[in-house]
């Protein structure tokens, strides 16, 4: 069985937030990764750190407590001193990340959390933001090409993609509902063949999977592409990634792949790497592989 440091009883809350609004107060990534490694045995050098980073971190002013973080990073800065020489793995779902740092420590993280401060020692490795999955099934005769359904104000990015694409024949967009937003992405994506997937304020998007999980292709839209086991995922046959500066092509791209059925091979490699890696037990499979080198 893996080894777990001994934490606080404050640093393992569950969760009570309901975000994405589809996953409810269900368990996310750290609450379910804790579960995983205490029930698994995985043989590892690391030692896992449980904190429940995303809760937490909710749960204090949107990570903005100073005191709160402060006394995290003075217990951390213990461990090296209560296991010397030891190694780390921490994993985090927050956007900020841990916003402590943690020394030999790898951060197994669903963004690159650019306010999170990183020791020499520290590696952050990506993982995907996963939900439960959306009910419902996709339609066999999709009628359209490209759908969205979100928010347009969490980055510049999405205001941009929605300047460009909304109004094109065969784009359905739904922006910025107060209300059933989840309804309506499902409705969407069900109906599509591609769906927009934007970074929001991390560098990447809930929709990346959701749409994989849809079986949609995901148009992974970004400046900063945060994207989890490349060594064994090719995402470029996965998901159309387009930068900040091509979104324009992106009409070019959809029509070429459509009119040469190229786009199968997508939908097809796709679902392979969905069911393999983008479930929560197949990222944990994956962390679990990882720390096992």
């Amino acid at each position: 069985m893996i080894r777990i440091v001994d934490t606080p009883q404050k640093w393992l809350p569950k969760n009570t937030f309901s975000y994405p609004p589809h996953q409810g107060l269900n368990p996310l990534i750290e609450e379910r990764a804790f579960s995983y490694f205490t029930t698994v045995d995985v043989d590892s050098s690391y030692i896992y750190i449980p904190i429940q980073w995303t809760q937490y971190h909710c749960s204090n002013n949107w990570g903005n407590d100073k005191e709160k973080i402060g006394e995290i990073q003075n217990w951390v800065n213990e461990l090296s001193s209560k296991y010397p020489g030891e190694k780390f793995f921490t994993i985090v779902q927050y956007d900020d990340g841990t916003l402590v740092s943690i020394d030999n420590c790898k951060i197994f993280a669903s963004s690159n959390s650019p306010k999170s401060p990183k020791s020499e020692t520290t590696e952050y490795i990506p993982i995907p933001l996963l939900s439960d999955p959306h009910p419902g099934f996709p339609k066999e005769n999709r009628m359209n090409k490209v759908g969205f359904a979100g928010r347009n104000d969490t980055h510049p990015i999405r205001k941009v993609m929605c300047d460009k694409l909304m109004g094109i024949d065969g784009y359905e967009f739904a922006v910025n509902l107060s209300d059933g937003l989840s309804g309506a992405f499902r409705n969407i994506i069900y109906d599509s063949v591609f769906g927009l997937s934007p970074r929001g304020y991390g560098p990447t998007s809930f929709r990346l999977y959701e749409t994989m999980q849809m079986d949609a292709i995901p148009i992974y839209i970004s400046d900063i592409f945060w994207l989890p086991f490349e060594d064994e995922i090719e995402w470029d046959k996965a998901a159309i990634l387009i930068d900040e500066n091509s979104i324009d092509n992106i009409p070019r791209i959809v029509d070429n792949l459509l009119e040469t059925g190229e786009y199968e091979k997508y939908l097809e490699y796709g679902r392979m790497v969905y069911d393999k890696y983008l479930t929560w037990d197949g990222t944990l499979n994956q962390i679990a592989k990882i720390i096992s080198k």
